[in-house]
């Protein structure tokens, strides 16, 4: 019997590289009114949960079978989609195991499309995440030298490890508007998915990183949180957040992350040859990764270099103040996070 769909493409965008933008309009009626063959099943916005369980446990578990029922109810249609950000952080073998045994019964060819960032709005990005939910404490400039020390953000590896495991059915895609078909994610990737340009209504952004003055508060609202459930600080975050931007009507601070320069000489020096083979693999001869880092660098120590200190906006003020009744119920963290959590789904 022929396959359910002729491919299933599992979209693995790196953490703030446009996959909230992707995931909300694959669920909006703009993309049900394009008339796509295309379905895009799975949980909410996003396979985060299944993702997560490929990450803890051989195969997945109850989540790779839920995964493979969503398949099989599915309408038939040319192509699939999956989504989610966390796909990134997995073993290539073990992304390769589940496509082998899950998803190649349902499809012709299973291809992957990774989208990544130049390294320093890279950087930058997953330190505004990583501090907005509560996993990362740590001041500005230690985050950068602490990273850049490790090479956190070094990508050429493990773009070979992917190819390694996919060979040409992995698509590298660089999140560079000039180098996107549309200047945007969505318009991309659904280009690639069905073979030919295609047109998109506006696409809004989505999940911006909080400006300086959110991530100060937010962070001074964790630091008091440490020893509570990470999936509490989590909600806490995103509430935050969806507060934080509805009291300032949308506009940011107008402020920056800036690093010290010994950092941003440190930062240039650790990623300049992983750029130069980041546009290699890419095939870019020019306005790539290398030439992103050189544009980046001239000003990157003009901003703030350390959140913490800047002094809280009524904004923030009032966004910290209204995520605090939720902190004094007496309930387990994690009946107050999953109820925090749903809450803000609702409200956005």
């Amino acid at each position: 019997m022929a396959a359910k769909f002729k491919s299933i493409y599992v979209h693995i965008g790196d953490m703030k590289a446009g996959s909230t933008s992707l995931q909300r309009f694959l669920r909006s009626d703009g993309f049900s009114g394009m008339d796509l063959d295309m379905v895009y099943p799975g949980w909410a916005e996003n396979h985060s949960r299944l993702a997560k369980a490929l990450r803890v446990r051989p195969g997945g578990g109850l989540m790779a079978r839920i995964c493979r029922a969503q398949l099989t109810l599915a309408p038939r249609a040319s192509v699939c989609v999956l989504s989610d950000e966390h796909f990134s952080v997995l073993r290539p073998d073990v992304l390769k195991a589940f496509a082998d045994m899950v998803l190649q019964p349902f499809a012709e060819r299973v291809h992957l499309v990774h989208y990544v960032r130049p390294h320093l709005s890279r950087m930058r990005s997953v330190y505004a995440e990583v501090v907005k939910i509560g996993a990362d404490l740590r001041r500005f400039q230690d985050f950068v030298q602490q990273s850049t020390g490790r090479g956190r953000f070094l990508q050429s590896g493990t773009i070979d490890a992917w190819r390694q495991q996919f060979g040409d059915a992995y698509i590298l895609r660089p999140l560079l508007r000039q180098h996107l078909v549309g200047g945007d994610i969505v318009t991309d990737f659904l280009s690639i998915c069905t073979g030919s340009a295609v047109a998109t209504p506006g696409i809004p952004a989505e999940n911006r990183s909080l400006d300086p003055t959110g991530l100060g508060e937010v962070q001074r609202i964790h630091r008091r949180l440490q020893h509570r459930s990470p999936a509490l600080r989590l909600a806490v975050g995103y509430e935050f957040d969806r507060l934080y931007r509805k009291h300032a009507a949308g506009a940011g601070d107008g402020l920056r992350l800036a690093l010290s320069p010994r950092n941003a000489a440190g930062f240039q020096s650790r990623y300049h040859m992983d750029a130069i083979g980041m546009d290699r693999r890419l095939g870019l001869e020019a306005r790539g990764f290398a030439d992103a880092l050189a544009r980046d660098m001239q000003d990157a120590t003009v901003g703030v270099t350390d959140p913490f200190d800047l002094a809280a906006t009524p904004a923030a003020s009032a966004a910290s103040r209204a995520v605090g009744p939720w902190l004094s119920l007496p309930l387990p963290d994690r009946a107050v996070g999953s109820a925090l959590s749903r809450y803000t789904r609702l409200r956005r």
